[in-house]
């Protein structure tokens, strides 16, 4: 019953302040009887004999809108209003008095309502010291209205019945049947309210039916008016339930009329409380040999660590060292260290060092972290150190003094020194070289770059850093112009294959637009502990400048063939082309040998003629070989001069009229004459020339030739 749980809670209560002094560790216990006084179902605080709060549980503190921490250590006339405030203290004043448990019960006002307290205060005795007051208050609102409520009249007592959330029944005396059920009990138990008519109170409750008849033959007869059953819900779920019943008389017939509270959850709580009383009780017996052997193992351990350790009051004396720090002072004993001060053990100078550290700490109650300076190290030579300091405080927050370690850092300071040095030569080889470098990390960002890759690809270091070979701003090509995917650069390649990269050409554009040929190698970097590769290592060359002569080369060897490949063309047209003059030459000389006395003059000159164009033809032919030949060799002459640009095309097209079968092929018309121009007269009649051959050759012998 209440009763009890308030006693087993007060016997806690006392326990704990019982073992309010106990050593840190014990503070565990004391958290999970502050954790359990949670779940109590009432407010709960302990004042001392002048009435000071010493604990109070947050639902007390909620009462007055304050948290624990605001009450504890305060009056009540601190936080209640001073009417309350006076009846509080007669009542402690009482328990004192009498010491004896004493039950009070209060109305009163709580924000718009008024809620009614059952309050119990009992004394709790200490061992030579005035005992303290524990109090446990209950609001019993909801109980006390439903005991006035079954006072009113019938018809009141049919709203009550009806509106109040509570599972109300109303059951017969004789055989337990549920003769009527309010909606709070339909919502409790999950029954419809004709199911719940038709069961009975063996069907809810779980216990022998002897039992069930029983306490409603003690309701009946007034001897009891509460009692506890387990209950069995429509959901096969089950509540523990307190009943505050009693006898009334319905239609006629005795009957009983029962009001259930759910108190599943404070049973749950009394039975953590009880099994808490045992876990404390056994724990401090655990805690104090377990303290024990802590501080052994703690002392093993800090005597064990090379680092020096320390303790030091406010007034800088030793308070504890481990075996390292009392090697470090001439292997003395904890008896002659403990009470001395630094100046009892190092130069003055670096002891008044040490103290001025100390104050700063003292007086700012800031921690000193790694500050590297000089001390004594356990073979009483100076070394380098690492220091850290902080504040010591006691249970109270107070400060009391300082906790040292002090680290010998001598080897690794010089091992430090070394490796600036190295990196230094690194950095300024790096800096130093032609070939531009950039080392990208495991996700293939650049991590490191010097300033040969700035200049070669157009960008500053911060604007390097971070970028990855897949950022498209790369704009990376192939030799043959086809865009180089970042994933397949040479330094993506060897992240993803682990293989370096060699000779690999690649053309980046620089931000000004500028395409910069580089000839990149690629090496991985594995990490010397375990062989895994964490970054690539790429080195390049700028080959632009070979490049661009290369392509040079190339384009004067196509125009080199392309002109060979001409000149074949011409040479193999001009010897067709001499054949035909060569025939005329031949068949005109043939005729003057054989029939020269024959013939009369003017079929001489006709012929002789004849022989002369057909040289002129060859020469022009000749001609063309050898222009030719000086355009390839860079020897041509550029002669232009004013000239009639009519008259030059009529005298082609006349002379090749001459020609076997070209008569009136060729249809020459020009709109103006005279067609005045600047050009070379002897490279233009080439042309002209060359081209109206071709047209008559490639043409179909029955179409003209048109010129103009």
């Amino acid at each position: 019953d209440e009763l009890d749980l308030i006693q087993l809670a007060a016997h806690i209560a006392g326990l704990a302040i019982e073992h309010a002094q106990a050593e840190i560790a014990l503070r565990e216990g004391e958290e999970r009887f502050r954790e359990f006084m949670r779940y109590l179902p009432g407010s709960v605080q302990i004042k001392d004999d002048a009435g000071y709060v010493l604990y109070c549980n947050e639902r007390y503190a909620a009462l007055n809108d304050r948290t624990p921490e605001e009450i504890i250590g305060t009056r009540p006339t601190d936080h209640l209003p001073e009417a309350l405030a006076r009846m509080f203290d007669h009542e402690h004043e009482r328990v004192l008095r009498e010491n004896r448990a004493l039950e009070f019960h209060h109305d009163l006002q709580h924000t718009a309502d008024s809620v009614r307290f059952w309050t119990i205060r009992f004394p709790i005795p200490r061992a030579g010291k005035p005992p303290l007051v524990g109090t446990i208050s209950l609001d019993v609102t909801r109980e006390k209205l439903a005991e006035d409520a079954l006072k009113r009249s019938e018809e009141r007592y049919r709203q009550m019945f009806e509106r109040v959330r509570l599972p109300k029944f109303i059951v017969d005396a004789q055989t337990a049947a549920i003769l009527d059920a309010n909606p709070g009990a339909v919502e409790f138990y999950g029954y419809p309210l004709e199911t719940l008519k038709t069961m009975t109170m063996l069907d809810i409750n779980i216990a022998e039916p002897e039992i069930i008849r029983e306490k409603l033959r003690q309701v009946m007869a007034g001897e009891i008016s509460s009692c506890e059953f387990t209950q069995r819900l429509a959901d096969g779920s089950t509540r523990d339930t307190e009943s505050y019943a009693v006898a009334i008389e319905h239609n006629g017939q005795p009957a009983v009329y029962c009001t259930y509270i759910d108190v599943t959850e404070r049973n749950r709580a009394q039975a953590a409380l009880k099994n808490a009383n045992q876990v404390l009780e056994q724990r401090v017996l655990e805690r104090t040999a377990e303290l024990q052997e802590e501080r052994n193992l703690l002392r093993t351990v800090i005597d064990t660590v090379p680092d020096f350790i320390y303790v030091k009051d406010a007034q800088h004396r030793m308070v504890l060292n481990n075996a390292a720090h009392a090697r470090s002072l001439g292997e003395r004993t904890e008896a002659e260290i403990v009470g001395k001060t630094d100046f009892d053990f190092f130069p003055p100078d670096m002891a008044a060092k040490f103290h001025a550290d100390e104050d700063r700490l003292f007086a700012t109650e800031q921690a000193l972290v790694n500050a590297e300076e000089r001390s004594i190290g356990e073979k009483r030579g100076e070394i380098w150190a690492l220091t850290t300091k902080v504040p010591l405080r006691n249970l109270q927050g107070k400060l009391i003094g300082l906790v040292g370690i002090t680290h010998d850092v001598t080897v690794m300071k010089a091992a430090a020194e070394a490796l600036q040095i190295s990196e230094e030569r690194y950095r300024a080889t790096i800096a130093a070289m032609s070939e531009g470098l950039v080392v990208q990390n495991r996700d293939g960002a650049i991590v490191v770059c010097n300033n040969a890759a700035e200049w070669m690809l157009g960008l500053t270091a911060d604007q390097m850093l971070g970028r990855t070979s897949v950022d498209p701003r790369w704009r990376a090509v192939h030799e043959d112009g086809s865009p180089f995917p970042g994933e397949t650069h040479p330094a993506m390649e060897t992240l993803r294959t682990g293989q370096p990269q060699h000779g690999v050409v690649m053309g980046v554009h620089k931000p000004d637009g500028t395409l910069t040929w580089l000839l990149v190698n690629a090496k991985p970097l594995l990490d010397p502990a375990d062989g895994q590769l964490y970054a690539v290592v790429t080195t390049f060359a700028d080959i632009s400048a070979p490049k661009q002569a290369e392509a040079v080369i190339k384009a004067a060897l196509a125009q080199e063939k392309e002109l060979s490949e001409l000149k074949s063309r011409l040479v193999s047209m001009a010897s067709h082309e001499f054949r035909t003059p060569l025939a005329s030459i031949l068949t005109a000389t043939e005729t003057l040998i054989r029939y020269w006395e024959r013939l009369d003059k003017e079929k001489i000159n006709e012929r002789l003629e004849r022989v002369r164009e057909q040289v002129e033809h060859m020469t022009a032919i000749t001609e063309d070989v050898l222009q030719l030949s000086r355009l390839q060799m860079g020897r041509a002459k550029y002669e232009p001069a004013v000239g009639d640009l009519d008259a030059l095309c009529a005298h082609v097209v006349s002379k090749l009229a001459e020609l076997p079968d070209v008569g009136r092929r060729i249809v020459y018309a020009c709109a103006e004459h005279p067609l005045n121009a600047v050009f070379d007269a002897r490279l233009i009649e080439q042309v002209i020339n060359n081209l109206l051959h071709n047209a008559l050759k490639y043409s179909p012998a029955e179409k003209p030739v048109q010129i103009s």
